[in-house]
């Protein structure tokens, strides 16, 4: 019966690469979710553009227009921010990502290494086997 003597090794490392894919896939859903965000915002200053230029071919007071670019600048400042948000989102995405694939290399050499311990074991239960046929 084959037992691989780094067996615990190798459930250490696969849990870590589990723990590492939720913390990747949970960074990379609140990164789409902040551009979403981002997407809403763009969406709802370009349409007060637009009903802003709609509305300028009438008489307008000034304190309606200023209002209007007030409001305006409040959420390009806020587009700014939430700019800001994203790149760090995006640079803790991509640290997860490499730590993803870390450990996706670490669990990848203890598969490896556990394959070849198996095929030495089956070549050495085929010798013993030939040996024992022989005799």
């Amino acid at each position: 019966m084959f037992k691989f003597d780094m067996e615990t090794v190798l459930n250490y490392r696969v849990q870590i690469e589990e723990q590492r894919q939720l913390a990747f896939s949970n960074a990379v859903k609140s990164l789409q979710a902040a551009r979403v965000v981002l997407a809403d915002l763009q969406k709802e200053r370009n349409e007060l553009i637009h009903n802003f230029t709609k509305i300028q071919k009438k008489a307008l007071r000034s304190d309606v227009i200023q209002r209007h670019f007030a409001f305006i600048e409040y959420l390009k400042r806020k587009e700014e921010k939430q700019m800001a948000v994203i790149q760090k989102m995006e640079e803790d995405a991509n640290e997860k990502r490499r730590l993803l694939l870390d450990a996706m290399k670490k669990r990848k050499i203890m598969d490896t290494l556990r394959e070849k311990k198996f095929d030495a074991y089956l070549q050495d239960m085929a010798a013993k086997e030939r040996k024992e046929m022989d005799d």
